[in-house]
């Protein structure tokens, strides 16, 4: 007879087992909706030779999202909410990146090591709420590298993408997204401070004012604030003197 005790570790083993496949055939197709759609709008890209014919393009992209979201129902989507971050954002993100003169592979990769972070503290629940994210490195990367218009795209689309995979969409999402919006626009006016400054100074006063707005105004707690916001600060300023200055030079 088996003991309670032994029952319930086999059923966390086998919960544990299936997350872990959920996981890896959710970034199997976050990985295959952004290849598709680089090669197909690659292809448009140079039929057309046109960009004028963006918003054709676009479509194509929006098309492709929905042929995934609508077809792949042997995989793990459950909802609008991961429908959004498992092929919508992938998709636009590529080809975001094929009709423009980014460089696409440092932040392809950025992106995919992003969402890997988001579904692996998904899958563990992330009952602390510390703040590993990519949201802050890539957002300033991205103003340095392409300017203030792309900085402010990519910093908000990368904290939908976390939004999205860790599936906590809530009212605050206005004033994160917002923020990290702000932080790409400005970044860009900082240049002769560094990157590295820029980032940590960026850090600190993103904490700082989104958890005051959440906390006095919208009902926050400050202790998850000041959780999120120590370990956020203190990554990032790990991220922006070691990897991000080796990044700049890959990019410059």
């Amino acid at each position: 007879m088996i003991s309670e005790g032994n029952q319930t570790d086999k059923n966390e083993k086998i919960y544990i087992s299936l997350e872990i496949g959920d996981l890896t055939k959710i970034i199997i197709t976050i990985v295959l909706s952004f290849i598709v759609t680089v090669f197909i709008v690659a292809w448009i890209k140079h039929s057309l030779k046109n960009n004028f014919l963006g918003i054709t393009i676009f479509s194509a992209i929006a098309l492709v999202s929905l042929f995934f979201a609508r077809w792949i129902g042997i995989l793990p989507v459950r909802s609008y909410v991961e429908r959004y971050g498992l092929f919508v954002i992938p998709s636009i993100f590529a080809g975001l990146f094929v009709v423009s003169s980014i460089k696409p592979a440092v932040f392809v990769i950025l992106f995919i090591l992003h969402g890997i972070i988001c579904l692996f503290l998904r899958m563990v629940k992330n009952t602390m709420r510390l703040g590993i994210e990519l949201v802050m490195l890539i957002t300033i990367l991205g103003s340095f590298v392409y300017g203030p218009t792309t900085g402010a795209i990519l910093g908000v689309t990368a904290m939908l993408m976390d939004y999205a995979l860790t599936t906590r969409f809530s009212y605050f999402v206005p004033v994160t997204t917002g923020a990290y919006a702000m932080m790409g626009i400005f970044a860009a006016s900082f240049l002769s401070f560094g990157i590295t400054t820029v980032g940590i100074a960026a850090a600190i006063i993103y904490n700082i004012i989104t958890s005051i707005i959440i906390v006095a105004f919208m009902g926050g707690h400050l202790e998850k604030c000041l959780r999120f916001g120590i370990s956020n600060i203190a990554l990032n300023v790990i991220l922006f003197t070691t990897v991000v200055p080796r990044l700049m030079g890959v990019l410059a």
